[in-house]
């Protein structure tokens, strides 16, 4: 039986192992990398649903409606509060097609600049801003 082994081709023997390490070799990177990805659209998920809480958060320190005194007293925090639908709006952009599965967000990160917008412009109070960003952060849409 030693006699047999020991005279192999010991070249073609270990161009085989050379070629199954390559091959498991690269099922490990196609791995990792698929595990990159997923790990990355959690982080962009996570980002999204923090900017929609820290949004929220400012929006619940104003006053419900907006008047033009309180507008002026308040300008430092409706510019910070703008500044966190900018936040919104990036996130979002960020996860491009992976919130297609979730409607509610979907709509929700899209009509939250016009909510926004009607707040700020003193035509609405901000219950409505404030009832899509709760449709937003109710939705699990991170940690499915």
């Amino acid at each position: 039986m030693w006699h047999t082994l020991l005279n192999w081709p010991w070249g073609t023997v270990w161009s085989a192992v050379s070629a199954l390490g390559s091959i498991v070799t690269v099922t490990l990177g196609f791995w990792a990398m698929n595990v990159w990805r997923r790990q990355e659209a959690l982080k962009a998920k996570m980002a999204l649903k923090m900017a929609v809480a820290d949004y929220s958060n400012a929006l619940s320190q104003l006053p419900l409606s907006l008047s033009r005194n309180v507008r002026i007293e308040k300008r430092a925090e409706l510019r910070e509060l703008s500044h966190k639908l900018n936040a919104i709006n990036n996130a979002f952009l960020i996860c491009e097609h992976m919130l297609e599965k979730y409607p509610r967000v979907n709509s929700g990160c899209r009509s939250l600049s016009v909510a926004h917008k009607e707040y700020i412009r003193m035509r609405d109070n901000s219950i409505q801003a404030k009832y899509i960003c709760h449709n937003i952060l109710s939705e699990q849409f991170v940690f499915k």
